[in-house]
């Protein structure tokens, strides 16, 4: 027998390939003057404001807040990856297992994805005639990132960012009273402190088997069979949340979307070949059918009595919302092939297939699907002896 255990890591930083060139504050005042005057108007920001942006001694009323780059740069973009394997059997037995875990934190502040992720893959001997092959795989991960508490961004990372870009440097982060600068409403440095977030967790599981049996030297069967199992689940937070003394965005409210979905594969074959003098057959026969299951189910509340429940059992009775559906389908097949061919000259091809699919009705679901092919390889015979050509076929 043998054995061996093989492990790698690796450890790494993501950070912005590029942070774009945001003008100061004082010069966007500069600007915005020279834009009001230039359509006719009378300019914004008098000298004196233009600058006290430029000083920086009141960040409150005269800031030069960099909401992009602050956003982009929160995060430590940490990541590290690890992989163990494990290898062994014999000439009859083998086995391979492997394990990884994956934890990556994003250049934005509270982004993060963990995954851990195993394999089992087993070949056995079971007999002379029998072989069986079990590959075992699993998935799971969770990727959590914050979101506007606002409904108008875009969900997560992606709304932070597109308006993190359209705050102007002359709208403050958070203040020294507490309350947050915004701009009707938008504020990144306040939805960034509050406990909003969207968090979503994925399992799936593959199971796949093989059995071969060799009957005769000319006579085998297969069977196959295969399973796909995921679970997702989703969670959208927005809380109750105070940006300055006039604007309060809420209430708060929590959703939750939870989904499955199955799919079984069965398939088997069986071949026989036999050989008559200069006649060759080959004959397959064969049965797969597919079977799928989506289910999901979803629900909301509002009103919770704190930010710090994230259960839907917490929040108010009066807006709850709750909905839910699954889909099905099945596909179903019996199928055959003959195959024939005399001196490797004359070849002869016959299939047939009997589908069936639950996507019709059932009184006519299933429908037989024929098709013959025949070939004749003219290189092979005698009167042609042309040294140029290899292989010519007709069919």
């Amino acid at each position: 027998g043998k054995f061996m255990v093989t492990y790698q890591g690796s450890i790494g930083f993501q950070s912005p390939t590029e942070i774009p060139q945001i003008v100061d504050s004082w010069i966007y005042a500069e600007m915005y003057n020279e834009a009001l005057t230039n359509a006719g108007g009378s300019p914004q920001y008098s000298a004196e404001e233009i600058a006290l942006f430029k000083s920086g001694e009141d960040p409150d009323n005269y800031p030069n807040k960099r909401h992009y780059d602050d956003l982009i740069t929160s995060g430590s973009g940490f990541q590290h990856n690890h992989h163990l394997s494990f290898q062994g059997g014999t000439a009859r037995n083998a086995y391979m297992f492997s394990f990884g875990y994956l934890d990556q934190d994003g250049i934005v502040a509270e982004t993060n994805y963990k995954r851990y992720n195993m394999l089992l893959n087993v070949d056995s001997k079971l007999h002379e005639k029998l072989t069986l092959n079990v590959k075992l795989s699993g998935v799971t991960g969770k990727d959590t990132e914050p979101t506007a508490v606002d409904k108008n961004p875009a969900l997560g990372v992606e709304g932070l960012i597109n308006y993190s870009i359209k705050i102007p440097n002359t709208i403050p982060g958070q203040m020294s009273d507490g309350y947050y600068g915004n701009q009707t409403g938008f504020t990144i440095e306040g939805w960034m402190d509050s406990e909003s977030y969207i968090s979503n967790n994925h399992t799936n599981a593959i199971a796949n088997v093989n059995l071969d049996y060799d009957i005769l030297k000319s006579l085998k069967l297969t069977g196959r069979f295969g399973y796909d199992y995921n679970i997702n689940e989703r969670e959208l937070f927005r809380p109750l949340f105070v940006v300055d003394p006039y604007i309060t965005q809420g209430p708060a409210e929590l959703r939750v979307r939870n989904s499955t979905s199955s799919l079984l594969t069965l398939q088997a074959f069986i071949n026989y070949d036999l050989e008559i003098n200069e006649h060759a057959f080959h004959f397959l026969g064969g049965y797969s059918q597919e079977s799928f299951r989506y289910d999901w189910v979803e629900g909301y509340r509002d009103d919770f009595p704190n930010n710090e429940l994230y259960e839907l059992n917490a929040g108010a009775l009066a807006n709850q919302q709750s909905s839910g559906s699954a889909s099905e389908w099945a596909l179903r097949s019996f199928f055959g092939r003959i195959n024939y061919n005399y001196k490797g000259k004359y070849l002869f091809e016959a299939n047939a297939r009997y589908d069936g699919s639950s996507r019709f009705p059932e009184d006519n679901r299933y429908g037989l699907f024929p098709s013959v092919s025949a070939g004749w390889r003219i290189s092979e015979e005698d009167f042609l002896t042309a040294s140029w050509l290899d292989n010519l076929k007709i069919r």
